[in-house]
């Protein structure tokens, strides 16, 4: 099996076991909403505690940032060179979370589940 069937595999089956849906709820969960000013640790948390490890199980070297824009939230940014040779991409993260009540009515954001 070549090393792309065997990535296209890994993620059919984390996707069908139900995992992504878990991490994706565990990720919905953090109250990480910029515009409440109140949840500035809960965006620290969702970059520290939910994405960092994450990517760094794929490998990445991550380092999460201050934003240097007052009020718009820490960057993640994750680097891994697999050979230095090869095109660069840069991956970053940032919290983009609404307010709870902008949620639409059939998606359940705690548990990130569909009513219905």
């Amino acid at each position: 099996m070549s090393t792309r069937e065997q990535a296209v595999d890994t993620a059919l089956a984390f996707f069908d076991s139900g995992a992504f849906r878990d991490r994706l709820a565990a990720l919905v969960a953090i109250p990480s909403t910029l515009q409440d000013p109140d949840h500035e640790k809960d965006v620290w948390r969702y970059l520290e505690e939910g994405i960092r490890p994450w990517v760094e199980r794929m490998g990445f070297t991550v380092a999460v940032h201050p934003n240097p824009r007052a009020g718009f939230g820490p960057i993640l940014i994750a680097e891994r060179i697999e050979d230095p040779a090869y095109r660069t991409v840069l991956t970053y993260g940032h919290s983009v979370a609404i307010r709870e009540h902008l949620w639409y009515d059939f998606f359940h954001a705690k548990s990130a589940t569909y009513a219905g």
